[in-house]
């Protein structure tokens, strides 16, 4: 439908009314000669319809053959709007210089981006491509890509790949940063207990287990000591540490998963105080450009209660612009401060939620919760309602630490 109106805008139409006892007629001739009617509008005996210039000519003998008459309403598209501009020509000419210069700056680079960035500050990038030709400015043939791209690996081996793509006046420079792989901790060290529990599950891969499945541990208690001891089957048919032998001291290594509880308290009294808002704000405004900052809007709070809600927006970054510009406002709302009366059901919810959101703060994520459990303690204040939340997880205590700190 789209092409169909850009061709009829280039080679122009009219709109025209066709009026008399044939109309019909007319219209089965012009199919049967392949003259293109479109929108045809029925008003009475007469017709409002859309028609081509090249068509136009060939219809006027069927108008006369059906004794119809024609009308020319208006005149449409480009061929129309060239010839009512020919008297115009600073016009024209302003259009041609206009797209003669947006054809000449389009040939230049004006804005250098770069992507993929972990750790490289983006500026040792810019000077590299800069050094090498590539900058704003340039003609985009003047640039050789191939060659930027080679100088920027050489000259910053923390590079792995880079590719440059042009993007009409912009020059994507693509980066992906080398992986560096740290070397394996070999320091001799002990694997000890970040946190009591009851461990669970043992393997030690390498170094001795200093305790079993069962065990009830501390924190900090070593759990696979670094310290190998040689050991010898004694009478009973146990091994144990050969006297005055020395050991060996390795990195241990291993998984040590505990049966860790956590436990948390909230309590939530029968009379709640909230706070209501009244409808009545006062805002502040602060403009704030690169380190500058203005406040546009001041004055004191006028509310001896309120709550206090600030939004910051920022104008989006443009290309390589680094001068941030935002805008803070600050909206003061006045609250009224009342009580309202709880029953014993939803003082002891409110209770549980305070008590879960503590107990969830101190769980770490990720670890496999065994079960959870919430208490309603008993308390001397009829007007109290305290809960104890106790959840039991299975997680890994282990923590690789060096002899050294051990000692310390």
């Amino acid at each position: 439908m789209l092409s169909f109106r850009l061709l009829n805008y280039f080679h122009g139409y009219l709109i025209v009314n066709i009026s008399g006892f044939a109309v019909e007629k007319l219209i089965n001739l012009c199919m049967y000669k392949e003259i293109l009617l479109w929108d045809v509008k029925y008003h009475g005996d007469s017709i409002y319809t859309k028609i081509r210039i090249g068509d136009f000519r060939r219809i006027r003998p069927l108008i006369r053959k059906t004794r119809c008459q024609m009308k020319i309403l208006t005149r449409r598209g480009l061929p129309f709007q060239i010839y009512r501009m020919r008297h115009r020509k600073m016009l024209i000419a302003g259009g041609v210089l206009f797209c003669v210069c947006l054809f000449v700056l389009s040939s230049f680079i004006w804005f250098v981006e770069v992507t993929g960035l972990i750790s490289l500050p983006p500026e040792v990038i810019m000077q590299a491509a800069r050094q090498a030709g590539l900058k704003p400015g340039i003609l985009k043939t003047k640039v050789d890509l191939k060659n930027v791209e080679h100088r920027l690996l050489v000259e910053i081996p923390d590079i792995a790949w880079t590719g440059i793509t042009l993007r009409g006046t912009r020059a994507v420079i693509e980066v992906a940063e080398k992986t560096t792989v740290l070397p394996e901790d070999k320091s001799p060290a002990n694997i000890v207990a970040t946190k009591d529990g009851l461990v669970e599950e043992l393997i030690a891969l390498v170094g001795d287990a200093a305790v079993r499945r069962g065990d009830t541990v501390r924190k900090g208690q070593i759990l696979i000591s670094g310290l190998i001891v040689p050991k010898a089957i004694d009478p009973g048919g146990n091994p144990a540490p050969v006297p005055g032998a020395p050991g060996q001291m390795m990195h241990a290594q291993g998984i040590v998963k505990a049966r860790v509880w956590y436990q948390a308290y909230g309590e939530a009294g029968l009379v709640k105080e909230v706070n209501r808002r009244t409808g009545r704000t006062f805002t502040q405004v602060v403009l704030k450009a690169g380190g500058m900052e203005k406040i546009v809007k001041q004055g004191m709070v006028p509310f001896a209660d309120y709550e206090v809600e600030e939004v910051t927006k920022s104008l989006p970054a443009w290309r390589n612009n680094t001068l941030s510009v935002e805008s803070k406002i600050v909206t003061y709302y006045e609250i009224e401060k009342s009580q309202i009366q709880l029953t014993a059901d939803e003082a002891r919810e409110e209770a549980k939620r305070i008590a879960l959101t503590g107990l969830q703060a101190q769980v770490p994520e990720g670890v496999q919760v065994l079960s959870r459990k919430v208490e309603v303690l008993k308390t001397a204040e009829t007007d109290l309602i305290r809960v104890k939340a106790v959840m039991e997880t299975l997680e890994d205590i282990g923590l690789v630490l060096p002899f050294h700190n051990a000692e310390s």
